[in-house]
């Protein structure tokens, strides 16, 4: 008879995504007649205002955002200091086939991303790690996995339904399937830095994100 022990899995130095669900009332109007331009690659579509949550339709889900993200980093990842800083926000539209591929976000602490609908073969959003990263094996050696989870994975997806909200490291790269749907997929991303004082000693630093009142930029 074969001799099981118990035993626990602690997720040590991971990588947390925060996930919930907020409403929003913005009638989906607002959202389909903004002034949008082609990705350069064909992939979809950008917002041509890159500070979305500035604008005043969007100005209680700018709030809702930022609480989550103050829960996120301050009552979770138990930050003592410093505070968020919103840095840019723009509004992705996919149309079939369209989708969005592997990238991270740059000039940016942590990001998020919320979707104001996904229809049904919208496509998913997943997350990855790169093969470089070491966590619980090395590069050169991988074995064949016989069942993923979230301990073993190099990407791991949710399908993502309307209202939900993700937030990341802004490191962290992320894509999603295409939308294999006849209905447009919109979503909303979003960057945020930190500033204040923060730090003692030789790593003591105060840093402040300057406001950019330029509404639209390409």
């Amino acid at each position: 008879m074969q001799n099981t022990k118990s035993f626990e899995i602690y997720p040590l130095f991971s990588t947390p995504i925060a996930y919930a669900s907020i409403d929003n009332d913005i009638p989906l109007s607002v959202i389909d007649n903004l002034e949008y331009y082609p990705y350069d690659d064909g992939s979809g579509f950008s917002s041509v205002d890159q500070n979305i949550l500035l604008s005043p339709p969007f100005e209680k889900l700018r709030f809702e955002i930022e609480t989550l993200m103050n829960s996120y980093l301050f009552d979770f990842l138990k930050f003592g200091e410093g505070r968020i800083a919103h840095t840019r926000s723009w509004i992705n539209f996919h149309k079939y086939g369209h989708q969005a591929p592997t990238h991270n976000h740059t000039n940016s602490m942590y990001s998020g991303v919320y979707y104001f609908t996904s229809p049904e073969n919208g496509g998913k959003l997943f997350f990855m790690r790169h093969n470089n990263d070491l966590t619980f094996v090395s590069p050169t050696v991988m074995p064949l996995i016989r069942e993923y989870n979230l301990y073993n994975s190099h990407t791991f997806g949710w399908q993502p339904k309307p209202k939900d909200v993700f937030l990341f490291p802004s490191f962290l790269s992320h894509f999603t399937d295409p939308n294999m749907s006849q209905e447009n997929r919109y979503c909303l991303a979003f960057n945020y830095f930190f500033e204040g004082q923060m730090g003692g000693n030789t790593g003591y630093v105060n840093l402040q994100v300057l406001k950019d009142d330029t509404k639209e930029q390409i």
